[in-house]
This record gives structure tokens, C-alpha cells and sequence, in this order.
């Protein structure tokens, strides 16, 4: 049973947590290796770990100590750049620099950097070194949140992560760069194939959040003023959620709050109903569109040891957080997870035949509306497409576009001699 103190109004469980929250619960060593890291020149630390595990927390306590440091911070989260940045690595690399400027409140002065003659790598790398080092004084620390969403894009990917690579090698060498300390946040493992020589993620600080341990989810109850009378009544909530850090404060909020009582929250929770249907429902977004993961995941969930299931597919749910690797094989990260995807939640969706049917035929009428009939060429819809396409992007880097245009001559007199359809046919 517990014992619950008077309740205490407090915001619901979500996002990072800011400084002056009390939630916040330390994993030691991790804390201290991280500020420890942030004072090495050139630095690189990797912070990873799935969904609600506390990477956004802990990055704001990291960025804190660099301002008590009297470092200047440039925080960037992917998830903010629109999906066109992504088209090539020019303008992803431009949309970062000018990102990063504009948090260093500085103009972003791109084009007086940038050079396309030498390529995009080699413009920022420069831009970083005779424009943002060159007018900040002392250390920058480069925060670079949910880098999962460059790994969406491996033409993208395969350049901009060894850049960062190249970047910490130079601070190596007592180049400029070791100005620099760079943050790496993300929830999943990079699947873009990258030489050894090249990837970031096996240099630097490995920072992997890991579960609370048993004193670290006493810790948080009390916090959100949940006692435990019965030892055994923290173990049942454990046996359901393991020691998911998000998923306990969840569970603590409803119990500090009297929303609930224990046995009523073990017995909904695994349900639709419960109060973790939005993070499964989550849980299963993730893995929309994606069958081998679903048939993968029924597979662990559906039995009582570990399976072993293909390393790619096992690696991914890890990612997830839905699962815990053993050796080789895979068993569900939390009960909570066995109990819902195994009674509600798994169904690999199929397209029906008269779907399928009509995805076929709609593709068929793109092909006939952009084809000319007779020569099955592209016609001028595609043309107008195409040339608005490619003016915009030569707008968008100030480059040339050039345009080539043939006349036959004597043309007509072929037409009349032979017939239209004869001169179509030869154009």
C-alpha cells in the first residue's frame, strides 16, 4: 500500500526538464563525465538513448555548466529545419552555419564565407574557423539535438557525419577547432554505412542513459511525494515499467496526485485505456510502415525467454526502447510492453487488393498525363515542373542555369512531303 502525503499540484510529466524542477534525478558517473568532457579542447560527447529516457534533460544541465563556464552555446534541433533543407548538403550546411551564428548573435554573412567552387564541406569548415572562432571569445559548445533526423537522409548523413569527424581530428592536431565542444543528442543508431575512419560514434565521450536503478526510483517517488509502506508495492511497479524513467514519473504523478490507486494503475496500464496509451500509441507510430520491426517485435513479445531475431531488426527496437538486448537475443524492455503489444497493439497493415488496385492505376494516369502520346517523351507539363525546379534552385544558390533550344530546318517541307505523323514521329 502506499502512504501519500497531502497532494502537492505539479505539472504532468513532459519534455526536458528545466534546472529548478526537483524531478530531475542524477546518474553518476554521467553527470560528472559530461562537464568533465566540456572542458577538454575539441571535445566530442555522444549522448543517446530512446525516447524519454532523459536526454533533453540532461543536455540543459550540460549547456548550464558551459555557461558557468562562460562559454557561449549554440543549440540546434533538427527536428526544426523544414524537410526542403534536407535536399542536398549545400543547404543543410548553410541552413547549420547560419543556425549556429544566429544563436552566437551574429549575423550569419554566409556568401562572404561560402564558395561552391570547393564544395560545401570545405565552405563551412572554413566558416567555422576564419568567421565564428575568429569572433567569439573562448570556447563554443555546439549542441546538436536529435541528429536521428539527419540519419533520415543517408545522401545527407554520409558527408555531414564525417565532417564532424574531420572536425574533432583537427582539434587533435591543435587546429582552430579545438575551440569547439560538440554535443551530440540522439535516439537511435545511425544505419547510413560509414568507413570506420570516417563515422563520429566511435570517437569521444559515449554517454548511454541507462534505466533508474532501484535508489534512483525511490528517489523520484519521494519527489513527487509517493511513499512506499510495502517494499513489495515499488517492486510491483517496477515488474511493470522496469526502471523506465519516464514511464515511473507517469506512475508517480497519478499516485502523488491521488488520481489513482496502485492496484488501479497496474491493472489499466497495459491497456488503451491506461495511462500510458499516448507513449504506446507513440510506441506504434514509430513502427508504422515498417513490418519486419512489427513482425519482429510479435515474435519477443509472444514468448516468455529471449529470442533471437535479425541483428538489424533487434538493433532498431533497441533504439526504440522497446526491447532489451541479451547476447544475441532480445526480450521486451518492460512488462508493460509484453502485456500491450502482445493483447492490443501489433497488427502488420496490408493494403487490401481494390487499394492496391487503385494505387496502380493512379500511377498509371501520372504516367499517361506525362507522357506525349506519340513519342512517349516527357511532354511540356513535365518541362514547366522541371525548369520551375531547377530555376528555383539556382535561385537558392545563386548559381547559373542554362538552357539549350534546337530548331530543324527545312522542317515544314518534310511534313508535307511525308505527312505530320511521319514528321512527329522523326521529332
Amino acid at each position: 500500500m502506499l502512504v501519500l502525503p497531502k497532494v502537492i499540484t505539479m505539472e504532468f510529466p513532459c519534455g526536458a526538464l528545466a534546472l529548478d524542477v526537483p524531478h530531475y534525478i542524477e546518474r553518476p558517473p554521467i553527470e560528472s563525465q559530461c562537464f568533465e568532457n566540456l572542458e577538454t579542447p575539441g571535445s566530442l560527447t555522444r549522448i543517446k538513448g530512446p525516447r524519454h529516457t532523459g536526454k533533453s534533460s540532461l543536455l540543459v544541465r550540460v549547456l548550464a555548466r558551459a555557461k558557468d563556464l562562460n562559454y557561449q552555446s549554440a543549440f540546434v534541433d533538427f527536428q526544426a529545419a523544414e524537410d526542403s533543407v534536407y535536399s542536398d548538403l549545400a543547404r543543410f550546411l548553410r541552413w547549420l552555419c547560419a543556425a549556429v551564428a544566429r544563436q552566437l548573435k551574429l549575423p550569419a554573412a554566409l556568401d562572404d564565407y561560402w564558395d561552391d567552387e570547393t564544395g560545401a564541406k570545405l565552405s563551412a569548415t572554413l566558416y567555422f574557423e576564419e568567421y565564428l572562432f575568429e569572433r567569439v571569445d573562448g570556447p563554443i559548445v555546439l549542441a546538436l539535438n536529435e541528429v536521428n533526423r539527419v540519419f533520415e537522409h543517408p545522401e545527407i548523413a554520409r558527408d555531414f557525419l564525417p565532417l564532424l569527424r574531420f572536425w574533432y581530428e583537427q582539434a587533435k592536431q591543435g587546429s582552430s577547432f579545438q575551440q569547439l565542444r560538440t554535443l551530440v543528442v540522439h535516439s537511435t543508431d545511425v544505419y547510413v554505412p560509414l568507413n570506420i575512419h570516417q563515422s563520429p560514434f566511435n570517437v569521444g565521450l559515449p554517454i548511454t542513459l541507462t534505466p533508474f536503478d532501484l535508489r534512483q526510483s525511490q528517489q523520484l517517488a519521494e519527489r513527487y511525494g509517493v511513499t512506499f509502506k510495502h517494499a513489495k508495492d515499488h517492486q510491483a511497479l517496477r515488474a511493470l515499467v522496469g526502471g523506465h524513467p519516464y514511464l515511473l514519473s507517469i506512475a508517480f504523478y497519478y499516485l502523488g496526485q491521488g488520481q489513482l490507486s496502485l492496484s488501479q494503475l497496474l491493472a489499466q496500464s497495459p491497456t488503451p485505456a491506461g495511462i500510458y496509451r499516448h507513449h504506446l500509441q507513440a510506441c506504434l507510430d514509430a513502427m508504422e510502415g515498417q513490418p519486419a520491426l512489427i513482425e519482429g517485435l510479435q515474435r519477443v513479445v509472444t514468448t516468455s525467454v529471449p529470442v533471437e531475431v535479425e541483428p538489424a531488426i533487434a538493433y532498431q527496437l533497441s533504439s526504440l526502447g522497446v526491447v532489451v538486448l541479451e547476447g544475441s537475443a532480445c526480450r521486451p524492455a518492460c512488462e508493460l510492453y509484453r502485456l500491450f503489444f502482445a493483447q492490443h497493439g501489433l497488427h502488420v497493415r496490408t493494403p487490401s487488393a481494390d487499394l492496391q488496385r487503385l494505387r496502380a492505376e493512379n500511377e498509371q494516369l501520372k504516367a499517361l498525363a506525362n507522357l506525349d502520346g506519340l513519342t512517349q517523351l516527357a511532354n511540356r507539363r513535365v518541362f514547366d515542373e522541371q525548369i520551375k525546379a531547377d530555376w528555383e534552385r539556382a535561385i537558392r544558390h545563386s548559381s547559373v542555369i542554362s538552357l539549350i533550344m534546337l530548331d530543324i530546318d527545312f522542317f515544314k517541307p518534310y511534313n508535307d512531303t511525308y505527312g505530320h505523323l511521319a514528321g512527329e514521329t522523326f521529332a
